[in-house]
């Protein structure tokens, strides 16, 4: 059963009106021991105002709600920031929140939708949004095929890099990965722009042969070009690198 600002009142021993001046930001209108109580008690009761009454009483709030996550690749990452700027230049202001979870991320969804977004984007989905019964537009970005609105294409990300390396020259191509299991669309793209030419691959999770294998490829195989699936991977590999006496890029 929802819970209204009624009961809110009833609990805390004091007017609907002062419960409405608290929970609308009204402060000055209410005493600190009160104001305190109000909120304690909407807080343990997980307190969600009706997102219809909010529409009827403000109509447009000009705020939109963004949902990602902390764990999210770069590409996301200013993706994200793009479109918090582009917001801005249309008017609306956003609020960034970043769940932890898939049931944070649900959280997040019904608060913005309580508190009076106008709409909500999820950048990196987390729950399949597409079977979320909300009342405000939701757009979400996955790189899961059939969870999302937009999508970033992984797979014709990787195949794009290895066109690039090959028009400066590269013909042996690695790609490097944390394991196999969570890079399927990266890989697909990979295999598919690298043809007949073969493929070189280093997984680095849970592998303890990690730099032997790493140094056959460069030393045994000869490649200089590397397709890496998130920035710490790259990061890692050029350290690797630049330890051993190679020069990034030049040596490339």
């Amino acid at each position: 059963m929802a819970i209204i600002s009624k009961d809110i009142a009833k609990l805390a021993g004091v007017s609907r009106s002062a419960v409405s001046a608290v929970l609308n930001g009204h402060y000055n209108k209410v005493s600190l021991e009160k104001r305190e109580k109000i909120l304690a008690i909407a807080q343990d009761l997980r307190y969600r105002p009706n997102p219809a009454a909010l529409i009827l009483a403000k109509k447009k709030t000009k705020r939109i709600g963004i949902i990602t996550s902390p764990f999210m690749s770069a590409i996301y990452s200013d993706l994200t920031s793009k479109i918090a700027f582009l917001l801005r230049e249309r008017g609306y202001s956003s609020s960034l929140v970043t769940p932890l979870s898939a049931k944070q991320e649900l959280e997040a969804v019904m608060d913005f939708e309580s508190f009076g977004a106008d709409g909500i984007i999820i950048a990196y989905a987390l729950n399949d949004v597409r079977k979320l019964n909300t009342k405000i537009p939701v757009v979400s970005m996955s790189p899961y095929p059939g969870q999302y609105e937009l999508r970033v294409d992984l797979k014709y990300a990787f195949e794009l890099a290895v066109t690039h390396f090959r028009r400066h020259g590269h013909r042996k191509i690695g790609f490097v990965c944390p394991n196999l299991s969570v890079v399927p669309l990266q890989w697909e793209g990979y295999l598919a722009a690298i043809g007949a030419s073969g493929a070189y691959k280093l997984e680095v999770t849970e592998n303890p042969k990690f730099s032997r294998e790493l140094d056959t490829m460069i030393q045994k195989e000869g490649i200089r070009a590397w397709c890496v699936t998130n920035d710490l991977l790259a990061a890692r590999l050029m350290r690797h690198l630049l330890a051993a006496g190679y020069r990034v890029p030049e040596d490339a």
